[in-house]
Protein backbone atom coordinates (compact mmCIF):
# COMPACT_ATOMS: atom_id res chain seq x y z
CA UNK A 1 0.00 0.00 0.00
CA UNK A 2 1.06 3.57 -0.60
CA UNK A 3 -0.64 6.76 0.47
CA UNK A 4 -0.83 10.43 -0.32
CA UNK A 5 2.43 11.14 1.54
CA UNK A 6 4.29 8.62 -0.63
CA UNK A 7 2.98 10.18 -3.84
CA UNK A 8 3.78 13.62 -2.49
CA UNK A 9 7.37 12.54 -1.78
CA UNK A 10 7.69 11.07 -5.27
CA UNK A 11 6.40 14.31 -6.72
CA UNK A 12 8.74 16.51 -4.69
CA UNK A 13 11.87 14.39 -4.99
CA UNK A 14 11.72 13.44 -8.66
CA UNK A 15 9.25 15.74 -10.43
CA UNK A 16 11.94 17.06 -12.80
CA UNK A 17 13.62 13.74 -13.59
CA UNK A 18 11.21 10.81 -13.55
CA UNK A 19 9.99 9.75 -17.01
CA UNK A 20 7.95 6.59 -16.36
CA UNK A 21 5.81 5.27 -13.50
CA UNK A 22 4.30 1.79 -13.23
CA UNK A 23 2.10 1.34 -10.16
CA UNK A 24 -0.21 -1.27 -11.69
CA UNK A 25 -0.04 -3.68 -8.74
CA UNK A 26 0.08 -1.01 -6.04
CA UNK A 27 -2.88 -0.47 -3.69
CA UNK A 28 -3.61 3.17 -2.93
CA UNK A 29 -5.18 4.38 0.31
CA UNK A 30 -8.95 4.37 -0.26
CA UNK A 31 -8.24 3.20 -3.83
CA UNK A 32 -7.80 6.86 -4.78
CA UNK A 33 -5.03 8.77 -6.55
CA UNK A 34 -4.48 11.89 -4.44
CA UNK A 35 -5.16 15.53 -5.19
CA UNK A 36 -2.39 17.00 -7.38
CA UNK A 37 -0.68 13.60 -7.34
CA UNK A 38 1.30 13.95 -10.58
CA UNK A 39 0.59 17.57 -11.40
CA UNK A 40 3.25 19.31 -13.52
CA UNK A 41 5.78 16.48 -13.47
CA UNK A 42 7.48 18.02 -16.47
CA UNK A 43 9.39 14.98 -17.74
CA UNK A 44 6.82 12.29 -17.03
CA UNK A 45 5.91 10.59 -20.33
CA UNK A 46 4.46 7.19 -19.36
CA UNK A 47 2.25 6.04 -16.50
CA UNK A 48 0.41 2.81 -15.69
CA UNK A 49 -2.29 3.22 -13.05
CA UNK A 50 -3.22 0.84 -10.20
CA UNK A 51 -5.61 -1.86 -11.34
CA UNK A 52 -7.56 -1.58 -8.05
CA UNK A 53 -8.22 2.15 -8.46
CA UNK A 54 -11.71 3.60 -7.83
CA UNK A 55 -11.19 7.38 -7.80
CA UNK A 56 -8.85 9.86 -9.50
CA UNK A 57 -8.27 12.90 -7.35
CA UNK A 58 -8.62 16.51 -8.44
CA UNK A 59 -5.77 18.05 -10.48
CA UNK A 60 -3.98 14.68 -10.38
CA UNK A 61 -2.79 14.91 -14.01
CA UNK A 62 -3.00 18.66 -14.49
CA UNK A 63 -0.51 20.12 -16.98
CA UNK A 64 1.08 16.80 -17.99
CA UNK A 65 2.33 15.89 -21.46
CA UNK A 66 2.39 12.11 -21.96
CA UNK A 67 3.53 10.02 -24.92
CA UNK A 68 1.75 6.76 -24.12
CA UNK A 69 -2.00 6.58 -23.39
CA UNK A 70 -3.39 6.86 -19.89
CA UNK A 71 -5.55 3.75 -19.55
CA UNK A 72 -7.98 4.39 -16.72
CA UNK A 73 -8.60 0.91 -15.26
CA UNK A 74 -11.98 -0.76 -15.12
CA UNK A 75 -13.37 -0.19 -11.63
CA UNK A 76 -12.82 3.57 -11.59
CA UNK A 77 -16.19 5.26 -10.99
CA UNK A 78 -15.24 8.87 -10.21
CA UNK A 79 -12.90 11.39 -11.82
CA UNK A 80 -12.78 14.44 -9.60
CA UNK A 81 -12.84 18.05 -10.75
CA UNK A 82 -9.83 19.40 -12.66
CA UNK A 83 -8.24 15.93 -12.69
CA UNK A 84 -6.98 16.20 -16.30
CA UNK A 85 -7.09 19.98 -16.71
CA UNK A 86 -4.75 21.01 -19.57
CA UNK A 87 -3.37 17.47 -19.85
CA UNK A 88 -1.91 16.42 -23.22
CA UNK A 89 -2.49 12.68 -23.60
CA UNK A 90 -4.65 10.01 -25.15
CA UNK A 91 -7.02 8.82 -22.43
CA UNK A 92 -8.92 5.53 -22.45
CA UNK A 93 -12.07 5.70 -20.32
CA UNK A 94 -13.38 2.69 -18.35
CA UNK A 95 -16.88 1.33 -18.79
CA UNK A 96 -17.37 1.62 -15.02
CA UNK A 97 -17.09 5.42 -14.96
CA UNK A 98 -20.15 7.07 -13.36
CA UNK A 99 -19.14 10.61 -12.44
CA UNK A 100 -16.89 13.28 -14.01
CA UNK A 101 -16.29 16.33 -11.84
CA UNK A 102 -16.38 19.98 -12.85
CA UNK A 103 -13.68 20.98 -15.36
CA UNK A 104 -12.37 17.41 -15.24
CA UNK A 105 -10.92 17.54 -18.78
CA UNK A 106 -11.08 21.27 -19.46
CA UNK A 107 -8.57 22.56 -22.02
CA UNK A 108 -7.06 19.09 -22.41
CA UNK A 109 -5.51 17.81 -25.63
CA UNK A 110 -6.94 14.32 -25.62
CA UNK A 111 -5.64 12.91 -28.93
CA UNK A 112 -8.16 10.15 -29.52
CA UNK A 113 -11.76 9.03 -29.52
CA UNK A 114 -14.14 10.10 -26.79
CA UNK A 115 -15.88 6.92 -25.66
CA UNK A 116 -18.45 7.50 -22.92
CA UNK A 117 -20.67 4.60 -21.84
CA UNK A 118 -24.19 4.43 -20.44
CA UNK A 119 -22.86 3.85 -16.92
CA UNK A 120 -21.94 7.54 -16.83
CA UNK A 121 -24.61 9.37 -14.82
CA UNK A 122 -23.09 12.72 -13.81
CA UNK A 123 -21.06 15.10 -15.98
CA UNK A 124 -20.48 18.31 -14.07
CA UNK A 125 -20.07 21.82 -15.45
CA UNK A 126 -17.28 22.43 -17.95
CA UNK A 127 -16.15 18.81 -17.82
CA UNK A 128 -14.92 18.84 -21.45
CA UNK A 129 -14.91 22.60 -22.00
CA UNK A 130 -12.44 23.46 -24.79
CA UNK A 131 -10.96 19.96 -24.90
CA UNK A 132 -9.28 19.39 -28.26
CA UNK A 133 -7.75 16.63 -30.37
CA UNK A 134 -10.78 14.35 -30.32
CA UNK A 135 -12.19 12.59 -33.34
CA UNK A 136 -14.74 9.91 -34.16
CA UNK A 137 -18.43 9.61 -33.33
CA UNK A 138 -19.90 11.56 -30.43
CA UNK A 139 -22.15 9.49 -28.17
CA UNK A 140 -24.25 11.04 -25.44
CA UNK A 141 -24.65 8.56 -22.55
CA UNK A 142 -28.32 7.65 -22.28
CA UNK A 143 -28.60 7.34 -18.47
CA UNK A 144 -27.35 10.81 -17.60
CA UNK A 145 -28.93 12.17 -14.41
CA UNK A 146 -27.07 15.47 -14.32
CA UNK A 147 -25.31 17.46 -17.04
CA UNK A 148 -23.64 20.71 -15.97
CA UNK A 149 -23.41 23.99 -17.85
CA UNK A 150 -20.81 24.13 -20.64
CA UNK A 151 -20.16 20.40 -20.20
CA UNK A 152 -19.19 19.86 -23.86
CA UNK A 153 -18.67 23.50 -24.83
CA UNK A 154 -15.97 23.90 -27.48
CA UNK A 155 -15.27 20.18 -27.71
CA UNK A 156 -13.19 20.30 -30.89
CA UNK A 157 -14.43 20.32 -34.47
CA UNK A 158 -13.64 16.80 -35.68
CA UNK A 159 -16.52 14.94 -34.07
CA UNK A 160 -19.37 13.45 -36.06
CA UNK A 161 -22.67 11.86 -35.16
CA UNK A 162 -25.98 13.01 -33.73
CA UNK A 163 -26.68 14.69 -30.41
CA UNK A 164 -29.28 12.40 -28.86
CA UNK A 165 -30.77 13.90 -25.71
CA UNK A 166 -31.48 10.99 -23.34
CA UNK A 167 -34.93 10.38 -21.91
CA UNK A 168 -33.45 10.88 -18.43
CA UNK A 169 -32.78 14.58 -19.19
CA UNK A 170 -35.59 17.14 -18.98
CA UNK A 171 -33.35 20.23 -18.87
CA UNK A 172 -30.52 21.04 -21.26
CA UNK A 173 -28.13 23.38 -19.43
CA UNK A 174 -26.69 26.59 -20.81
CA UNK A 175 -23.73 26.26 -23.15
CA UNK A 176 -23.80 22.47 -22.95
CA UNK A 177 -23.13 21.80 -26.66
CA UNK A 178 -21.90 25.19 -27.84
CA UNK A 179 -19.31 25.36 -30.67
CA UNK A 180 -19.03 21.68 -31.52
CA UNK A 181 -18.82 19.17 -34.35
CA UNK A 182 -17.35 18.82 -37.79
CA UNK A 183 -18.19 21.20 -40.65
CA UNK A 184 -20.69 18.65 -41.99
CA UNK A 185 -22.87 19.39 -38.96
CA UNK A 186 -25.06 17.19 -36.79
CA UNK A 187 -28.67 16.27 -36.07
CA UNK A 188 -30.25 17.19 -32.75
CA UNK A 189 -32.62 14.48 -31.55
CA UNK A 190 -34.98 15.63 -28.79
CA UNK A 191 -37.78 13.93 -26.86
CA UNK A 192 -41.00 15.59 -25.72
CA UNK A 193 -39.99 15.38 -22.06
CA UNK A 194 -37.49 18.25 -22.45
CA UNK A 195 -39.05 21.22 -20.66
CA UNK A 196 -36.26 23.81 -20.80
CA UNK A 197 -33.13 24.67 -22.75
CA UNK A 198 -30.56 26.98 -21.16
CA UNK A 199 -28.95 30.03 -22.71
CA UNK A 200 -26.62 29.32 -25.65
CA UNK A 201 -27.00 25.57 -25.17
CA UNK A 202 -26.40 25.01 -28.91
CA UNK A 203 -25.00 28.41 -29.93
CA UNK A 204 -22.92 28.20 -33.12
CA UNK A 205 -23.33 24.42 -33.27
CA UNK A 206 -23.86 23.30 -36.85
CA UNK A 207 -27.26 21.58 -36.50
CA UNK A 208 -28.73 20.28 -39.77
CA UNK A 209 -32.03 18.98 -38.44
CA UNK A 210 -34.02 18.84 -35.22
CA UNK A 211 -35.74 15.47 -34.86
CA UNK A 212 -38.34 14.41 -32.29
CA UNK A 213 -38.10 10.89 -30.89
Amino acid sequence: YIGEDDIRYLHTAMEKTIRAINIRDVHMDNDRLPYEGFKRMDNLRHIILPKSLKTIGGKCFKDLHLISPIIIPEGVTYIEGWAFFDCDAEIVMPHTLEHIGALGFKSSKLRGELILTDNLKIIEGGAFNDASGLYGTFYMPQKIEHLGENAFCGLGNNLVGDIVIPQSMTHIPGGAFRLNFAPSGTNLILHDGVVSIGDSAFANTRIRNIIDW
